[in-house]
């Protein structure tokens, strides 16, 4: 798991660049009222909780992350010349961190995850099934 001296370090020397990568990947949308990574509070508040909650991301993310550094300018363009695998994971750690402002969550209706209970109506299920299992087998010979 990193630590938060670790990810403080790494968010101190790379904060631009991933403010940049963030409104890169998740702009903002006036038509629809959504904000722009960084108006979300990604690199602010998100992204370490993100990391810190899927530590087994943290070490590919921070290279990936400098790979992307290379690039120039880093624009959509850019960042798609990436490997599959660094694209994916910025992406993906990013969204997630997005995801993860109550804010976003409620302009896109997501009101979580829930438990999803299902009684079974056993008489509905026979009641379904006895016209065919009453008719018997029927076959079509072709």
């Amino acid at each position: 798991m990193p630590d938060t001296k670790t990810l403080d370090a790494f968010f101190a020397h790379n904060g631009a660049l991933l403010q940049k990568i963030m409104d890169t990947l998740i702009p903002a949308d006036p038509e629809r009222a959504m904000p722009s990574a960084s108006k979300a509070g990604v690199l602010d508040r998100h992204l370490r909780a993100a990391l810190l909650r899927r530590d087994d991301l943290a070490p590919g993310f921070v290279l990936a992350v400098g790979r992307a550094a290379e690039l120039a300018p880093v624009d959509l363009d850019g960042l798609l010349t990436l490997s599959d695998t660094d694209f994916g994971l910025i992406s993906r750690v990013i969204a997630g961190a997005y995801f993860m402002n109550a804010e976003v969550n409620e302009r896109l209706g997501y009101r979580g995850q829930s438990e999803m209970r299902e009684t079974v109506d056993y008489d509905e299920i026979i009641s379904l099934i006895e016209g065919p299992v009453g008719r018997g087998d029927v076959y079509t010979h072709i």
